[in-house]
């Protein structure tokens, strides 16, 4: 399993070209701890991005009406629902994006609030607690 960012690189660059989207894919799910990661990739028009589950295409996102092309555009991360989309640059420019689901994080445990027992007045009148 990757320990740093710098492991999925090395796994990135000694990728052959044919096996380079799985070989990412395969090490951000390692170091992310994430599974179903799916990498876009911009088309040269640069109005939709292209999944690339195993190294093959799926249906076009648009770049203008999805969280996904939000991230590409902004160069930020955007968040929606069970997804979280970060942009993928390479030497400073925009070659994609990263998507994968989030589990939702459970709410935390509610404490029931209790008040505490009321402070009686002691012998000398004030309250003690």
């Amino acid at each position: 399993m990757p320990e740093d960012r710098s492991t999925v690189q090395d796994a990135i660059w000694g990728a052959h070209p044919a096996r380079l989207v799985p070989a990412a894919r395969a090490a951000i799910e390692s170091w992310l701890g994430a599974e179903g990661a799916e990498i876009l990739l911009i088309d040269y028009h640069q109005s939709h991005l292209i999944p690339f589950a195993d190294g093959g295409g799926g249906a076009p996102v648009p770049v203008g009406s999805h969280p996904a092309g939000q991230a590409y555009a902004s160069g930020r991360p955007v968040a929606e629902d069970d997804h979280l989309y970060l942009p993928v640059i390479v030497y400073g420019e925009r070659a994609g994006v990263l998507a994968y689901g989030c589990r939702p994080t459970p709410p935390p445990a509610r404490k029931t609030w209790r008040p505490s027992p009321p402070a009686w007045p002691g012998p000398s009148g004030w309250p003690t607690t």
